[in-house]
């Protein structure tokens, strides 16, 4: 436990050492609530969220404080490497949360091109049966960026192929 917490404070200093402490959080999957929100307050991290990310994914924690964190994340106030991992997180983490699907869905028009990306990535494998976000897909289908296009058409043939096979 005192290793676990002493990684949750070494994730908080915005440094390599937060980073590895991410990597043994993610090996010990400690279940404590307090450290699973540090290492949501890790994705915030500009240095390196991706380690934050690896362990919140492996430790699969389900609060909903947890949850409010790691949606933050995808604020425009954050780099775009802690948004970018904060979708994926949420992706893996909560993919029948309605409001999980709405938050990613409205990351279609978001001014960063890596964000509308990862927000079509994250749809297609979310694989949503709300029609507004197939539409919101669809009209994804104009942007600007080649690779967003591609991602989006990606994302609606697993997404319209799995509600097809589903019937739903």
């Amino acid at each position: 436990v005192s290793q676990s917490r002493y990684s949750a404070q070494l994730i908080k200093s915005n440094s390599q050492s937060g980073y590895h402490a991410s990597l043994i959080l993610k090996e010990l999957k400690p279940d404590s609530e307090p450290i699973h929100l540090a290492l949501a307050q890790g994705l915030l991290n500009s240095y390196q969220p991706e380690g934050a990310a690896e362990a919140l994914i492996a430790i699969k924690p389900r609060s909903e404080r947890v949850y409010e964190q790691i949606l933050r994340a995808i604020n425009p106030d954050y780099s775009t490497s802690s948004r970018i991992t904060a979708i994926k997180v949420m992706a893996q983490l909560f993919p029948e949360k309605e409001q999980v699907q709405f938050e990613i869905s409205k990351l279609l028009k978001d001014s960063d091109r890596w964000v509308r990306e990862t927000a079509a990535i994250s749809l297609g494998s979310i694989s949503p049966r709300d029609e507004r976000i197939h539409l919101q897909l669809m009209d994804a289908l104009k942007d600007s960026s080649s690779d967003v296009r591609l991602r989006v058409i990606q994302a609606l043939k697993i997404t319209l192929s799995n509600n097809i096979v589903t019937g739903k």
